[in-house]
């Protein structure tokens, strides 16, 4: 008989992967450094897209659900993890970070 594609739904998985649902989906593509790709593949799945970038970094395309727990999660890294695109979602993952510092300097 015909086999059904099972179907995946990138909301749910999304939320799975963060704990949490709200948001919107996006794709993104990440620029990494190597050394952190494991923790990519532990948060994302098997299925991300790899591919090589400069030097000792790669390019991972994503999908993510847009809220503070993944800019939470991408923190961790440092700069060891940039979001390369969508450009808007890097600036709105800027303004987070400044937001942060800014509430230490005024406390």
């Amino acid at each position: 008989g015909s086999r059904k594609a099972r179907s995946f739904n990138v909301q749910e998985f999304c939320a799975r992967a963060f704990g949490m649902y709200g948001g919107d989906v996006v794709s993104v593509v990440l620029a990494a450094d190597r050394s952190v790709l494991g923790s990519v593949i532990d948060r994302f799945g098997k299925e991300v897209l790899v591919f090589p970038g400069n030097d000792n970094a790669v390019k991972v395309h994503v999908s993510i659900l847009k809220s503070t727990v993944f800019y939470g999660w991408l923190a961790q890294f440092g700069n060891m993890i940039k979001i390369e695109k969508p450009e808007t979602l890097a600036r709105e993952y800027q303004e987070h970070l400044q937001g942060v510092i800014e509430g230490y300097a005024s406390g």
